[in-house]
């Protein structure tokens, strides 16, 4: 199974965030979904030979989950497109729950409450961790210094990012990017 990006442009439009392509976002949570991709994801990487019956059952049973999800409870896709344009696009800044309830249209408990039933975590910690991960491919990179990471990722300070990525990661981000580079 392949979605080459010129027949995803012809099917979606303007709907096809061509910076995604490479890098996916779920826009809902659920461990039943959530699993199935990734095996259907390890099967498009890898394939089997002669494993088309389990690739054709993974997206029958990820089709199946999707349709039966009751996603009501959470954001609606609008709303939670808004929430992740709004928090990838002010990484830097001091995130403010009140504008991204004001985004959506909704009280900030209610966001909060709705964004972490969409996501699986609360909006601060899901932008805690696309910090986390942009510092990450930084780090990989290695053509800029720690703290200036910790800037661009919108860290105080390097002490701050320091303490803050190890919490996430349970190593320094010098250990970190030593360890990626063996």
């Amino acid at each position: 199974m392949s979605f080459p990006p010129a027949l995803l442009g012809s099917l979606l439009g303007d709907e096809l965030d061509h910076a995604k392509i490479d890098k996916p976002v779920l826009m809902l949570y659920d461990d039943q979904i959530t699993r199935c991709a990734a095996l259907l994801a390890d099967e498009c990487r890898e394939p089997l030979i002669g494993s088309r019956l389990y690739g054709e059952n993974l997206t029958t049973a990820l089709t199946a989950a999707l349709f039966t999800t009751q996603r009501t409870q959470g954001l609606s896709r609008w709303q939670l497109r808004q929430a992740m344009d709004y928090l990838e696009g002010h990484m830097m800044q001091d995130i403010s729950l009140e504008e991204m309830a004001r985004l959506a249209g909704l009280s900030q408990s209610q966001f909060a409450r709705l964004f972490k039933v969409s996501t699986g975590m609360p909006p601060y910690k899901w932008s805690l961790d696309v910090r986390i991960k942009r510092a990450q491919e930084l780090l990989v990179l290695g053509e800029e210094s720690i703290s200036a990471i910790a800037i661009q990722t919108g860290f105080a300070d390097q002490s701050h990012f320091t303490k803050t990525f190890r919490r996430a990661t349970g190593a320094t981000p010098k250990d970190w990017q030593r360890k990626r580079k063996l």
